[in-house]
Parts: structure tokens; C-alpha cells; sequence
């Protein structure tokens, strides 16, 4: 139960992290990068598909974390000892999960309205 709570809580951020990472190295780095072989492409798709498809795969690690805290809650024992600290790490884990996935869903809006390899003014 231990792990399954602290996986509740911290799945979304860290999945967060590696969106907001992964998401700007590949246009930045790969996909617009003086040396790219296909500008504007990464591995034969393009910046906006794949920004879907991370987007996608971390909200699913969000949304799983979500689903894991509230498993947790729903079978933490009235009980045990431990069950104050384990009802709230549920309840942070869901809270957590689901404000990390807005912010990964919200992520995806510059992805999809901004042109790639676009220089500003």
C-alpha cells in the first residue's frame, strides 16, 4: 500500500516534468536544430503529432496515479494505524494528479497553435 500511495502522489509531477522536457527538447533540439536532416519533423512525423502522442502517454501516467490514489482510498481499513496518513496521501495523490494533468493537456495548446521552426521577430 506504501508504494502505491507514494506512486499516487508523485506519478503526475514526475510525468509533468518529463513532458515539459521531452516536449521542448524535440523541437528545440531535434526537430529545429540547424543540423536536422527534416526540418520541422521528428522521426518522420511532425512537432504537432508528436506533442500528441507525449502528451497522451503522460496523461495516461497522470490519470493512472489518480486512479491508484483512489483505489487506495477506497480500501484503506478505518482501522489501521496508519490510515489518517494513508487517506491523505490518497487524497493528495488524486488532488495532484488531476491539476498535473491539466497542466500537461494545457501544454499542448503552443504545439498545436504555434508554427515549428518558426523565427520571431
Amino acid at each position: 500500500m506504501n508504494r502505491a500511495l507514494w506512486f499516487s502522489v508523485l506519478a503526475a509531477p514526475i510525468a509533468w516534468v518529463f513532458h515539459l522536457v521531452i516536449g521542448y527538447s524535440l523541437e528545440e533540439w531535434f526537430a529545429c536544430s540547424p543540423s536536422a536532416t527534416d526540418i520541422g519533423r521528428v522521426l518522420g512525423m511532425s512537432v504537432s503529432s508528436v506533442a500528441i502522442v507525449i502528451t497522451v502517454l503522460f496523461g495516461l501516467v497522470a490519470i493512472a496515479g489518480a486512479a491508484v490514489g483512489l483505489r487506495c482510498l477506497r480500501t484503506i481499513p478505518e482501522d489501521a494505524p496508519y490510515s489518517a496518513r494513508a487517506r491523505w496521501m490518497a487524497i493528495v495523490g488524486i488532488m495532484n494528479s488531476v491539476l498535473y494533468l491539466a497542466i500537461i493537456v494545457g501544454g499542448l495548446g503552443p504545439a498545436l497553435i504555434l508554427q515549428a521552426c518558426e523565427v520571431s521577430p
